[in-house]
This record gives structure tokens, sequence and C-alpha cells, in this order.
């Protein structure tokens, strides 16, 4: 009996793959749906420069066509001289197999051992174009590798709008806010920290608790019932569960309270405010009463705060003298041709006033304030009565501006004294003390005393921070 020789490509005369890698790349191609296939196919005639329309899908054939067919693959197959791989179906292959089975679209065994890895790897770039041009259509991306869902049209991501409750209407910039918004802003931060002490049993006169200090309970005046008060933890973040909470609470009582027509005690009732302003409010009271507890139980941190203050204190002073020269700044001008000093007016250009040392000894603080209290020439009372404020001037200024200073100071004095208004100003001495480093703002050239520049700033390091304007402004120095 004679046997027909083996179809070329088939099984018997190529190696079946081996390997972990071949075995995984094999269960990944059989896995593929005949239509992803095809699609990654195309995909790649297509960056090729080869793609051909797809392949004619004959649809199902009923049984006179299938008759039809076969008989049709019978005389094709007495014309070519014999069966073909792809010509020869096994009995049940239309009608008989299950429907829940798919056959692999290429059988392994097909493949070389070498091309395994070239297919494999073309088949992941593939699909991670496909995903990547989903992606960029806004297509969702199709996880489990078949195609069912492909051909649905596209799902628009819908946005979760935010709740115009959560939205800060008056915990923003104050500059941002009307008078009235101010005012509500104001009352509403008084309501939500009274609740703050409420709750928690802290004020500002109080030392604030440990964090292991037993919880007390508040007895209600009205109706003598027992309220278990809330302990916050200061040694935590504002985001702490206990903080959180306390916070959450307070909002809560004063957003109940204030848009209830019966109790609500605002002045401009029809100030819009949200439920997040108020959590922002008790949560910067929060954040207070952390920062007292930081400087009162951490050493290094409280002395770090006492410094910070009193370096505010000082600008405010700055500050402050900068606003009084500004004030008279047209009277001046009036008097000198126009030349406003406007210009000249930089806070970090002002003289500042201290009241001690910036040191954390004792023994020199007390020196230095036995100074001041010789050179003011106070009495006992008069020392215990109020503070006196040593002046530190600025070495770089020249005398031009020294006296542009002074004047603008005398103007003020006499502006007070025309206006009726006095004020009781602490009393300042002089003694002798300067401050020598460059100012962060850039100078005027009329501006700078030469040997302030010559003794203390060239060859330093200093001169790196040191910066002159190309020219003067006009009505001073060299274009007056």
């Amino acid at each position: 009996m004679r046997t027909n020789p083996p179809l070329a490509g088939s099984s018997a005369s190529m190696p079946i793959a081996q390997g972990p890698d071949q075995a995984h790349a094999i269960l990944q191609l059989s896995q593929l749906s005949p239509e992803l296939l095809q699609n990654l196919l195309n995909l790649a005639a297509m960056q090729a420069g080869t793609h051909q329309s797809p392949p004619f899908v004959r649809p199902e054939l009923d049984a006179q066509q299938q008759r039809g067919s076969v008989q049709g693959i019978s005389r094709d197959n007495l014309t070519l001289g014999g069966p073909s791989a792809s010509s020869v179906a096994t009995p049940n292959t239309l009608s008989n197999a299950p429907a829940s089975r798919r056959e692999p679209p290429i059988d392994p065994a097909l493949l070389e051992a070498s091309e395994i890895g070239a297919v494999r790897a073309e088949v992941n770039d593939l699909r991670a174009q496909l995903e990547e041009l989903k992606r960029s259509r806004g297509m969702s991306g199709d996880d489990d590798g078949d195609a069912d869902d492909e051909g649905e049209g596209r799902q628009r991501k819908r946005r979760k709008r935010k709740s115009s409750k959560m939205d800060c209407v008056l915990s923003v910039e104050i500059k941002q806010l009307t008078r009235q918004q101010k005012e509500t802003r104001t009352e509403l931060q008084s309501m939500i920290k009274h609740e703050m002490e409420e709750l928690t049993g802290i004020s500002k006169k109080e030392k604030l608790p440990e964090p292991d200090t037993p919880v007390s309970s508040q007895t209600d005046g009205s109706n003598h019932e027992h309220h278990q008060r809330m302990r916050p933890k200061l040694n935590h973040d504002v985001t702490h569960p206990k903080n959180r909470s306390i916070i959450m609470r307070a909002a809560e009582l004063v957003w109940n309270e204030q848009t209830n027509d019966e109790s609500r005690r605002l002045k401009h009732k029809d100030v819009k405010f949200t439920e997040a302003d108020l959590r922002a409010f008790a949560t910067t009271v929060l954040r207070s009463w952390r920062r007292r507890f930081e400087v009162a139980n951490n050493v290094e941190k409280g002395n770090k705060a006492k410094l910070q203050a009193r370096k505010n204190k000082r600008h405010q002073r700055q500050r402050t003298l900068k606003a009084a020269r500004l004030a008279v700044a047209d009277l001046y001008a009036d008097g000198h041709d126009g030349a406003n000093p406007s210009c000249l007016l930089e806070t970090d250009w002002m003289t500042e006033e201290v009241s001690s040392l910036d040191t954390s000894d004792d023994e020199e603080k007390e020196a230095h304030r036995e100074q001041i209290v010789q050179a003011a020439r106070l009495t006992d009372k008069e020392i215990k009565c109020g503070t006196v404020l040593e002046r530190i001037k600025p070495l770089f200024r020249s005398e031009e501006v020294d006296g542009i200073y002074e004047e603008l100071d005398e103007l003020g004095r006499q502006k007070q004294i025309e206006s009726g208004k006095t004020y009781a100003r602490k009393r300042r001495v002089d003694l002798g003390r300067t401050r020598v480093r460059p100012p962060v703002v850039p100078l005027y050239p009329f501006m700078v005393r030469e040997s302030w520049f010559e003794d203390h700033i060239a060859g330093t390091d200093l001169e790196e921070n040191y910066e002159v304007l190309p020219e003067d402004p006009e009505g001073f120095g060299s274009n007056a």
C-alpha cells in the first residue's frame, strides 16, 4: 500500500519548538483570536508599506452549497494532482465542532524554532502600538486580548463634577473679597474659634494640654448634661483622625447654626459661604495650637519661634516708618520743584528699631538693656511702663539720603501737630550700632556711601549681593 509523502511544511519535516521561552511564545500565539491577529498583521503591513485588502471571508454555506463546494474541491484536486493541506477538511469541522472551542490560528509545529522569538517580539510590538492608537483616539484598552468589544462605539469618560458646597468662597486671599465678605469672614472665624475651644477646652490664656492628659468632661449650664471633650493630637499633623474629627465637628456646628434662619447671627445674611470655608478656618485654628505646642515643648523650635517673632516686629516697624514717610512725600515734592522721594522709600532701606539683642544669652540681653536705659535717661518708673527701642542705621546710606529722610520725618511731625492728633511713641535711642550688610533692593548711585563700600564690601563675599542701578532718579543725585 502506497503512502502519500509528507506535505511540505508539515510537522513531520520540522522540529517541534522546545524550551520555556518558545513554549510561552506558542501559548501567546495560540490565545490570540483570528480577528486580533489579522488586525495586528494589517497594522504591520501598513507600517511596512505592503498593506493589502483583507481576504474575503465567505459566509456560512448551507448544506446544498457545501456539497457543491466539496465537488468543486474534488475537481480542483484532480486538476492540481492531489489534495492540499489547505483544502482537506477533517470530518465534523463545519457542523460538529464545539462552539466554545477555538482552534489556534497558527499551528505551533509549523513554525521554525528561530522564528518564534521574532514573531513573539513583533506581536508584542504590534499589540503595544494598537493599545497606544486606542488611547490616542480615546478608546478603552482591551486587556483580555480579544477583539469582542473593539467594534463598539467610543465611550466618553465622564468627569465627576465637584459639588458647589466644596468650593471655597471666603477662605481665599482677603484682597479678593468685598467689604461685606470680609466682615462675614471675620464673624465666621470668631464662631469657629469659639466652637473649637468649647469642643476641646483649649483657650488662648490656658496652657495647652499634653498629648497624654486625661480627657475631661464639660457641663452645659442650661440642661446640666455632661459632654465628653474632644482632645486634639497636637504632636501630630492636622490630618490626624482625631484632629480631623474636631475640625469637621466645629465646621458642622457653625454651618448648621448659620444656615438656619432662626439661629443665624451673621450681620450680612446674603453673603454666601460654604462648609469648606468653615473647615479651612478650623484648620487654621488647630495649626496655631500646634505651633504653640511646639514652642512650649521643643526648646530649639521655641527659640527659633521667638527669634522669628522679633524679626517680624522689626520688619513691621520698618514698614510703619516707610508708610509715615510716604504720607508726606507730596509735601516734600511741593517744596523741591516736584522731586518726589517715593522711589527712595524701600522697606529694606529704613532704619531698624529693636527692643533687645538677637541672642539667647540672658546676661548679654541685660547688659544691652542697661545701656539703653542709661542712654534714654529713664527713671525706674518709666522703665517699667514701656519699652525703649534702639535705632540701628544702615551704614550704606549717604549723607544726602539721610538728609532727605530727616526732612520727611520733620514734615510728618508738623502734619501730626496740625491735625491735632498726638500719639504716644516709644522712646528711641542711638547706641552707635549700624547695619553693614548691603540691602536686597538695588541702590541708586547717589545713595551709596563710598567709605562703606571700600571698607566693608569691596573684595568680600558681600560684594556678590551688592547691586547698583545705572543712574539716579529724576530730581536726585546726578539728575538733580
